[in-house]
């Protein structure tokens, strides 16, 4: 029998748990994770189940739990642990920290299955007599479960007699596992097409001067065989008709192929280029394999310049992870980069076999929360995402790699106002995990624990494939003023390399960091008041006076003038 009361995380501005009496119809459902509907206030409020207790606080009102929403709980022990921590760390209330981690609560169509275990296997081949824990409803069941190939929907438990409780006391008993999976609403397919060969009569009175494409498409069939028809008409460079029209002559066939909701669309015929590692890349993979072998926490940093091969570490590092059985995390500043890391990650690893899910806040709720129940159920073994990744459900993890460590975006702007690096590290101290961040220029703290021992520094110095680095040249504007006396931004090299670029049919990329002008025969600077006007009130040669405002260039002018070369004119601030 569980305990009878249980502490509530809620997500409100309190720095305290909340406890609840658990109706003895729940009492094998709730555990720890779990999340609950309750009652507060005069509202109901979704919390997670930190802990069961025995006895409430005395002089204490107690409400009973409404329902529970999870048959799983949906945080791991783990999970719960790091939420205290971060909760105690950066100061902020439990419920709202338990909140960052929890999917968002939205209706999904979740199928259950009862799966039979090795135990249960063990305890059907047995007589009634030998297994004393089981009454006679919970070994007929059993015996059922195993004739039916272990394998059960959970709806037909209910229609043998078990209910909720019964079949609780099973799972805890390691006799059954519970598994929980994801429903589309309408299944996605697609069509396939796949070389037939055998031409009609109608195929040989085509003009030759269509042969060229039927060859382009059998070309693609035979290299990559059967494809769907969007992937077919891009490789092949051909229209639909040229497709529709082989179709019917009969050298190709088609047919309806359900779509996987892992599957990226746009992933469809993409190949990861195949690399050697270089040097400085092997030593890098030798020394995170040793991390791997100690099976210890520890935390190793990647320095690597610009075009160093970052990325195939970290694919070869999830690789390795893969192989000894545990899963992974890769976090990333941005929600662009989570669609070239995840689409790298299933060509690596496929999105059907090893499971590859992504986090971000994007999606939306539905996506989010599938996802989300994917990686608790054990459907995702690798997770790519931004910094709230760092709360995915994983269990046994073994490696979480944040890249571009050094971005301020792994920082959260709303409570709980965590550091996602520094979360990730300590997940990985609480999992008994390596934490690998990898940088081109790391942040001071994490140089610095690199160089004093504390992190082992990895570097990657060169780039691959003895790439040349970018050449830098700095250009003094004063120079181009002194030749044409003309004030531009753009100097006469740079004017050079656009033109370059446009005649080789090329781009250019300006990044201006901030508006701002020159004044190029004093060198001085004034960056340009982007949220403040200016007003310049002068006496022209005539005598009459003329006022300047706002950010006309005039305005600037007289400003700069005033302030350097001591000419008459009188400045004066505008309001906001």
């Amino acid at each position: 029998m569980s305990l009878p009361f249980c502490n509530v995380a809620l997500p409100v501005p309190l720095r305290t748990t909340f406890t609840y009496a658990v109706p003895e119809a729940l009492r094998d459902s709730v555990q720890p994770g779990s999340r609950v509907l309750v009652p507060f206030r005069n509202k109901s409020l979704v919390g997670v189940v930190v802990e069961c207790v025995q006895h409430p606080p005395p002089s204490t009102k107690i409400r009973e739990i409404t329902k529970i929403l999870d048959f799983l709980p949906a945080l791991t022990p783990k999970l719960i642990e790091l939420g205290h921590w971060i909760a105690g760390y950066y100061l902020a209330p439990i419920g709202e920290a338990f909140r960052a981690m929890l999917p968002p609560v939205t209706e999904l169509r979740i199928e259950r299955q009862i799966v039979l275990t090795a135990s249960g296997r063990e305890a059907a081949d047995k007589d009634a007599a030998a297994t004393r824990a089981l009454n006679p409803q919970q070994y007929a069941f059993i015996l059922q479960l195993r004739d039916k190939g272990g394998v059960m929907p959970f709806v037909s438990a209910v229609k043998l007699g078990l209910d909720d409780a019964a079949v609780q006391r099973l799972r805890r008993a390691s006799l059954i596992e519970i598994r929980e999976s994801m429903l589309g609403r309408n299944a996605k397919t697609q069509r396939v097409i796949a070389w037939k060969g055998v031409a009609s009569v109608a195929q040989t009175a085509q003009p030759p001067a269509s042969d060229s494409k039927n060859d382009r498409v059998k070309a693609a069939l035979a290299a990559r065989g059967p494809l769907p028809l969007a992937q077919l008409l891009r490789v092949a460079q051909v229209s639909r008709s040229v497709v529709e029209r082989m179709l019917r002559d009969g050298l190709l066939e088609s047919w309806e192929e359900r779509v996987d909701p892992a599957e990226d669309p746009f992933d469809a015929g993409y190949m990861p280029p195949a690399h050697e590692l270089n040097a400085e890349q092997e030593s890098a993979m030798k020394l995170i394999r040793a991390r791997f072998e100690l099976g210890e926490f520890g935390v190793l940093l990647l320095h690597g310049v610009t075009g160093s091969g970052k990325t195939e570490v970290y694919m070869r590092a999830v690789q390795e992870t893969l192989a000894r059985g545990k899963t992974a995390i890769i976090l990333v500043p941005e929600i662009a980069l989570t669609l070239w890391i995840g689409r790298q990650c299933r060509a690596w690893f496929g999105a059907r076999f090893e499971g590859v899910a992504v986090l971000h806040s994007a999606l939306s709720d539905v996506e989010r929360a599938r996802e989300w129940w994917r990686v608790r159920n054990g459907d995702a073994r690798v997770v790519v995402g931004t910094r709230s990744a760092i709360f995915a459900p994983l269990e046994n993890l073994g490696l979480i790699i944040v890249d571009e460590e050094q971005e301020s975006s792994y920082k959260q702007e709303e409570t709980p106002r965590y550091h996602g690096r520094d979360v990730a590290i300590v997940r990985a101290k609480m999992e008994n995990a390596a934490a690998l961040l990898g940088s081109a220029t790391p942040s001071l703290e994490s140089y610095h624990h690199a160089r004093s021992g504390k992190y082992e520094l990895l570097t990657l110095a060169s780039r691959v494939e003895q790439r040349a680095m970018a050449s830098v040249e700095i250009v003094d504007l004063r120079e181009d003023f002194a030749k044409t006396h003309q004030t531009s931004p753009i100097s006469a090299a740079l004017h050079a390399g656009i033109a370059e670029c446009l005649a080789q049919k090329t781009q250019a990329l300006v990044l201006i960091n901030r508006p701002s002008t020159w004044k190029n025969d004093c060198a001085r600077n004034f960056p340009a008041r982007a949220s403040r006007g200016w007003t310049a009130i002068r006496r022209a040669p005539s005598g009459s006076i003329r006022k300047h405002s706002g950010h006309s260039p005039a305005a600037r002018w007289i400003f700069w003038s005033a302030r350097k070369c001591s000419r008459k004119a009188t400045i004066s601030s505008a309001s906001r």
